[in-house]
């Protein structure tokens, strides 16, 4: 359709931009244009659409390879493996996430899930909890009420 459509080609405008630019250091909060906000951008585009590319993994991983300790960056790294089936490694970069810097919705959301997909039931329940306890008003927390459910039915792993 036309909305895919247009996703589509701003999604293939980004990925060369950010590939090529670094964060800077100094920059505050999430500036539209700014390569952040061009990643927050990014990262609605893949939702919408499910892109799923290794044009976008190096892309993601460059910017992190730059500025390693960047959370905004590692979460939006952790994302594109998660959204291309690299849960695994999704895992790591968000467990890192959760231990080293202030966690967000986001974060505990797709950890959940991302243990959820590996079958490792208790611990999605965990991230889970977490992410309704620190953040009840996130329309993730909203999210997770279905799966919540379906965990309480399944034995814990």
């Amino acid at each position: 359709d036309e909305v895919t459509s247009w996703a589509r080609q701003r999604y293939d405008e980004l990925t060369p931009q950010l590939a090529t630019t670094a964060p800077d250091e100094n920059e505050q909060g999430l500036k539209k244009g700014s390569p952040l906000g061009g990643l927050l951008e990014q990262r609605d585009i893949v939702t919408y659409i499910g892109a799923k590319s290794d044009d976008q993994i190096t892309a993601v991983k460059a910017q992190v390879d730059a500025d390693p300790d960047n959370p905004d960056l590692l979460d939006w790294y952790a994302f594109v493996l998660y959204s291309s089936d690299f849960v695994e490694e999704s895992i790591e970069i968000y467990e890192r996430i959760v231990k080293e810097f202030t966690p967000s919705d986001a974060a505990y959301y797709y950890l959940g899930s991302a243990y959820l997909k590996m079958g490792k039931v208790k611990m999605a329940y965990v991230y889970f909890e977490s992410l309704k306890r620190d953040f009840p008003k996130s329309p993730l927390s909203g999210r997770i009420e279905d799966k919540m459910a379906k965990l309480k039915g399944l034995s814990k792993k």
